[in-house]
This record gives structure tokens, C-alpha cells and sequence, in this order.
């Protein structure tokens, strides 16, 4: 199998969605841009002070795409955090006023697993 093919399978894997985030991303904003203004003014009425990002490989990566969108348009700090990160680093200020969204693809990946008890 030549270069080309194996790169064009590899672009249509769910494994490898770097290719697709901007046409992904671009969907679920039309899709789910209302749930997001919902949640972003729960988190102005919660007066949300800071957001985590946490996630391993693909997950992880896929969620820079949220703190992009939090750099761009709001005020708000947020940090993009490995799973094993979060846990190991132990930031000050996750405690309450603060959110934390986890991604894992499986829902089973043990750090981020480990991740998500501690974030609670």
C-alpha cells in the first residue's frame, strides 16, 4: 500500500480527527450552538472563575479546540490538562467556582478515570 492511500485511510479513522476538528467543530456549533449559549450563561450566573480541560491522547487534544474558543471570545482562564496532569499537579484553583470538562473516547481510560474522582 502506497503513502497516499495509508494517509487517506488514516484521515477517515475515528482514531484521527486533527483533519476533520475544523469541519467537526464547525457542525456541532450549528448543531449545538444554543446549548452552549445556555451553558455559558450558567457560568456567568454561577460566576464561574476558571475552567479545566482534561483528557488523554485524541481526547485530550480534541479539547484545545474549547479553550480556543474561550481564549478568543471571553475573559475567562482555562487550562488544557492531561489527565495524569491534573492529578499530579494538583492546581490550587480547582475547587469550587470552577468547572472541569473531561473527554475520554471510551469513557474507561484509567487516568482519566483517576482524573474525574479527583476533579470531584
Amino acid at each position: 500500500m502506497d503513502l497516499d492511500n495509508l494517509v487517506d485511510k488514516a484521515r477517515q479513522s475515528i482514531l484521527f480527527t486533527a483533519p476533520n476538528l475544523g469541519t467537526d467543530l464547525e457542525r456541532f456549533l450549528k448543531e449545538q450552538g444554543s446549548s452552549i449559549r445556555d451553558l455559558a450563561k450558567e457560568a456567568v450566573d454561577r460566576s464561574v472563575s476558571h475552567i479545566y480541560w482534561v483528557g488523554s491522547g485524541n481526547s485530550w487534544l480534541n479539547l484545545y479546540s474549547g479553550k480556543y474558543l474561550l481564549d478568543k471570545y471571553t475573559d475567562l482562564t482555562s487550562d488544557c490538562f492531561t489527565s495524569n496532569d491534573l492529578v499530579t499537579r494538583s492546581p490550587k484553583r480547582l475547587a469550587a467556582g470552577t468547572w472541569t470538562f473531561i473527554a475520554s473516547f471510551s469513557g474507561a481510560t484509567e487516568d482519566t478515570v483517576a482524573a474525574t474522582r479527583y476533579a470531584k
